[in-house]
């Protein structure tokens, strides 16, 4: 059963009759009781070493999910707390 959720975007640039085109992709990323999933990444609760958020002046922020194979990060615009605070709750 889904715990939490968060928006988070991929942008792709590409070049479309000579002219740069920027795409953004919605997508969302959800906790659940024992994984987090976002796309097609799943990423068990117990791989999670720590969760962070970095602000930044442009439009999007950046989420960094720190696991044991490494970190991944996501750009956001909605400020992530309550996801933070449930995936730290899980952790714990």
């Amino acid at each position: 059963m889904e715990q939490a959720s968060l928006m988070y975007y991929v942008i792709t640039r590409k070049i479309e009759l000579a002219q740069q085109c920027i795409v953004e992709e919605e997508k969302k990323m959800v906790v659940y009781e024992d994984k987090i999933v976002a796309d097609n990444r799943s990423f068990s609760l117990n791989a999670v070493l720590d969760i962070s958020f970095k602000s930044t002046l442009n439009e999007y922020d950046i989420l960094y999910l720190h696991t044991n194979s490494g970190i991944f990060s996501f750009l956001i615009k909605d400020n992530p707390k309550e996801f933070i605070q449930m995936v730290k709750a899980k952790e714990s």
